[in-house]
């Protein structure tokens, strides 16, 4: 059986610009419908989950991990989005910072 038409929700936290182009040229090749919000900070990005559900998130770390990280331990420590799916994307921190926050999956950039 066919899955029916769906369309995913996706947020995405990302600060660099350049990023942002190849994110969304990504999932414009992917073949499936994606609506992407975009966050530049966790401030934002928390705004946005408080306004509307999301299929799950995509987030960089930063450049010292840890602002990631804590923004991560938000959302954990958060009823409503305990489950949410969370991505991580980043080039310049570890899988374990990512992973001990509560991140479900971690992808390095290639740099």
């Amino acid at each position: 059986m066919q899955e029916p038409f769906r369309s995913y929700n996706i947020l995405i936290v990302e600060d660099n610009p350049g990023d942002v182009v190849l994110i969304r040229e990504a999932f414009a090749e992917c073949g499936k419908a994606c609506h992407l919000t975009f966050a530049r900070d966790a401030a934002s990005a928390q705004n946005e989950l408080r306004e509307q559900a999301f299929d799950f998130a995509i987030s960089d770390l930063g450049k010292n991990g840890e602002d990631g990280a804590a923004f991560i331990r938000t959302i954990r420590a958060d009823e409503r989005l305990r489950s949410l799916p969370i991505i991580v994307l980043s080039g310049s921190a570890n899988s374990i910072l990512a992973y001990e926050a509560g991140a479900n999956a971690f992808i390095a950039k290639s740099m």
